[in-house]
């Protein structure tokens, strides 16, 4: 380098995958199998156990996703509520998410899909583990100061959560509706990191003129963390006949007219190696973390430097976990 030159500036995912060592990953690992669940969550993971096969990691991970990504303006008297109807959510997420990929049950996701929404609805299927979940968070959060500001909002959240998941549906019936586009537009709203934070928000005294840059934000923030699972589970999802992963919508693009239903599962990671896709996908990362840190010192409702830290946790941790979820 010659004398004066600029030193190229390190980039902030670049950083984190450097901490990426065996050592630090069994040690973080450790941390969240000893997240320890409170008896009322351990209950309602036995239930799910009846439905579901999901990892027990699976559970504690969640945990460690709610404590971390939790806006620092939440009321201290309001925490306890919010992490287990955040649990709540991402349980009930996880069983639609089985029902749609796994078992492919279109009529089963839109009969109990129907049924989720913030008015009382006359039902037979009561007895759903998915609707008794909803209505356990129903009940929690219409108490919350800010609910009747917000609930209209947050539905039309939870709506778009489960637009995402059908559009999951969609794409491994039909793999000619793999595109970048439609993935980004649908595929982040399942991470659920803007219900969390609506969530949130209905237990903080926020600035409401703040609402839309804070959505704005919250919006990137949200594509982040898919990036991370993108990135963390497409080897495994192959496996399965999961093409819903970003990684697939990218590799489209630079492979033009790919049959992926006749590709090879050691052939489709060769390719994914070749066209650098996971590095295409981390760049996406990058830039919204750049966009989010230049609003740190405009949002004033909440300490959105401190979420931003907590994201970047989370993509060191999705990485390290990548084989456990």
């Amino acid at each position: 380098m010659k004398s004066g030159a600029l030193k190229k500036k390190t980039r902030i995912i670049d950083k984190i995958l450097k901490q990426l060592t065996p050592e630090r990953i069994k040690k973080e690992l450790a941390d969240i199998q000893a997240v320890v669940l409170t008896p009322e969550l351990q209950k309602w993971v036995k239930e799910y156990e009846k439905v579901g096969d999901r990892d027990p990691f699976i559970w504690k991970w969640i945990l460690f996703i709610i404590e971390t990504t939790t806006l620092s303006s939440v009321l201290p008297q309001y925490r306890d509520s919010l992490k287990k109807t955040k649990f709540f959510g991402a349980m009930l997420v996880i069983i639609l998410d089985d029902i749609i990929d796994k078992d492919a049950d279109l009529k089963k996701f839109q009969d109990i899909s129907s049924n989720i929404g913030l008015q009382e609805k006359q039902t037979d299927k009561k007895d759903n583990l998915c609707l008794i979940l909803w209505q356990k968070i129903k009940n929690e959060i219409q108490d919350y100061p800010n609910f009747n500001y917000l609930k209209e909002i947050f539905w039309f959240d939870v709506q778009q959560m489960l637009n995402g998941l059908e559009f999951s549906y969609l794409v491994n019936k039909n793999l000619n509706l793999i595109n970048v586009k439609e993935y980004w537009a649908h595929f982040p709203n399942t991470m659920q990191v803007m219900i969390y934070s609506m969530l949130d928000l209905m237990c903080s005294d926020f600035k409401r003129a703040e609402l839309g840059i804070i959505r704005k934000n919250i919006l990137e923030i949200q594509e982040m963390t898919r990036v991370g699972n993108w990135v963390s589970t497409w080897k495994r999802e192959t496996g399965e006949d999961d093409f819903s992963s970003g990684i697939f919508a990218y590799l489209s693009e630079v492979k033009t007219g790919i049959d992926f239903s006749s590709e090879s599962k050691r052939n489709l990671e060769k390719l994914v190696k070749k066209y650098k896709i996971e590095k295409r996908l981390m760049n996406e990362w990058e830039i919204r973390h750049k966009i989010v840190k230049k609003s740190c010192s405009i949002i004033k409702s909440f300490d959105l430097g401190k979420l931003l830290i907590g994201v970047d946790k989370l993509f060191f941790y999705e990485m390290a976990s990548q084989n456990h979820k």
